[in-house]
C-alpha cells in the first residue's frame, strides 16, 4: 500500500512539473515576441542636395568606416569609395572578370573591422559564390590586389542573399534556397544548420524556389557579430538570433486585414495584392534601420516615398522616418546623420541623401 501511495505521489509530482514546464515555456515564448501595431513617432525627411552621381548606375551602396561604397553595374572598376566628409571620390577597385582583383557580381554587406592599424572589409561575389576579405589600403593602391582570405561557399547554401564571416570560423547568412530563414555554416567541421522559423501562412508552397521567394530576407549584425537581426519582404517582422543561429526574440507588427502572401497558384509567381514590407536592412551598435515599402506589390513602381523603420537592439521601435523618395537600397552614416539611397529614378538622381542628425536623441 505504501509503495502504491508513493507511486501516486511520484506521478503527481511529475505531472505538476510537466505542467509547470509547459507554462514556463509558454511564458518565455510570449516574452520573446514583441507585438506592435505602429510607431508612436514618425518624422518626414526631404531630400537634401549632394554632389552629382549621374555618371554611375549603382547596384548597391554601403558605409565602410569613413567611406561611402558604391558598386556600379557597368563600370570597371566597379567598387568606388567616396569620402563621407564631402563625397569626393577617393579611389576605385575591382575590375569585371575572374582574374586577380576581379569580380563578376560584387556585393558589400556592410562588414568591416579595424585591426592592427588596418581596415579590412568583406565582399561577396554572388556569381562566383565566394566571400573575400580585403585590405582597404591595398585595394585602393593596387587594382590587381587579390585578397587576404578567400572562402568558397558550399553549394548547399545555394545563393546567399546576405552573409557575414564571424570570428569563430562560421558563416551566418540568408539564402533563397527555401531550406530556412537563416543559416550557420561551420567552416571547420563543414556542418550547415538552418533555422526554419517560418511565419505561418494558410498556403505554404511545396516548390523550393517559391518557398525561398516567400521567406526571402536579409540579415544585419552587431559589430562583434554575436547578434543578428533578420527581415523578410512579405512579413513585417524582425527576428533576433545569436551567432549559433538560436532565435532570441522577435518584433512582429499586426498586419491583420492586409492580404497574406499566397504562392499556391502554380501559374502565378507573385499574386496581385501581395504586400511588400521590408526590403533592406542596415545596423550600427546603437540602432537597426529597415527599408519599409508597406505597399502592395503592383504599386512598387509607382511609389514616391518609403519609410525607414528604426529600432533598438531589443526590437523596440524608436522612430519611423518617412522619405519623399522611392529607394531600392540604402546606407546609414549614423555619425554624420545621413541616409544615402539608390533612387528608382536612376536617370535623374541615382544617389539621394536625407539628413536626420539630432533626431534620434
Amino acid at each position: 500500500m505504501k509503495s502504491k501511495a508513493f507511486q501516486i505521489k511520484t506521478i503527481s509530482v511529475l505531472l505538476f512539473m510537466t505542467v509547470l514546464e509547459c507554462l514556463t515555456y509558454a511564458l518565455c515564448q510570449a516574452q520573446q515576441e514583441n507585438k506592435l501595431k505602429t510607431f508612436d513617432k514618425s518624422i518626414s525627411l526631404e531630400r537634401i542636395d549632394i554632389p552629382d552621381f549621374s555618371e554611375y548606375v549603382p547596384a548597391s551602396i554601403g558605409i565602410l568606416d569613413n567611406y561611402l561604397v558604391l558598386i556600379d553595374k557597368y563600370k570597371s572598376p566597379q567598387i568606388n569609395f567616396f569620402s563621407l566628409r564631402d563625397l569626393s571620390l577617393v579611389g576605385s577597385y575591382g575590375n569585371k572578370g575572374q582574374g586577380p582583383g576581379e569580380f563578376k557580381t560584387p556585393f558589400y554587406h556592410g562588414q568591416f573591422e579595424k585591426k592592427g592599424g588596418r581596415i579590412y572589409y568583406w565582399l561577396h561575389d554572388m556569381a562566383r559564390n565566394r566571400l573575400v576579405k580585403l585590405d582597404l589600403e591595398k585595394s585602393l593602391k593596387d587594382i590587381a590586389y587579390e585578397y587576404e582570405t578567400l572562402t568558397v561557399l558550399p553549394p548547399d547554401i545555394y545563393i546567399p542573399l546576405s552573409i557575414y564571416q564571424t570570428s569563430n570560423k562560421t558563416l551566418v547568412g540568408t539564402s533563397n534556397s527555401g531550406n530556412g530563414r537563416w543559416f550557420v555554416y561551420n567552416q571547420i567541421d563543414k556542418t550547415l544548420l538552418w533555422q526554419e522559423n517560418f511565419p505561418e501562412v494558410s498556403q505554404v508552397p511545396t516548390e523550393p524556389i517559391k518557398k525561398g521567394m516567400l521567406y526571402y530576407g536579409a540579415i544585419s549584425g552587431s559589430s562583434d557579430l554575436t547578434r543578428f537581426v533578420n527581415i523578410t519582404r512579405f512579413f513585417r517582422r524582425l527576428d533576433f538570433f545569436n551567432d549559433s543561429g538560436k532565435l532570441l526574440n522577435s518584433t512582429v507588427f499586426d498586419t491583420k486585414g492586409k492580404p497574406e502572401p499566397n504562392f499556391s497558384n502554380p501559374n502565378i509567381f507573385l499574386p496581385p495584392g501581395t504586400m511588400y514590407y521590408y526590403f533592406d536592412i542596415q545596423s550600427t551598435d546603437n540602432y537597426i534601420y529597415v527599408l519599409n515599402y508597406d505597399k502592395p506589390m503592383e504599386q512598387e513602381d509607382t511609389l514616391n516615398q518609403v519609410k525607414i523603420d528604426v529600432f533598438d537592439w531589443q526590437g523596440n521601435p524608436v522612430v519611423q522616418f518617412v522619405l519623399n523618395e522611392h529607394l531600392m537600397n540604402f546606407a546609414v552614416d549614423e555619425i554624420g546623420g545621413k541616409i544615402y539611397g539608390i533612387s528608382n529614378r536612376v536617370e535623374d538622381k541615382p544617389i539621394v541623401a536625407f539628413d536626420f542628425k539630432g533626431l534620434l536623441k
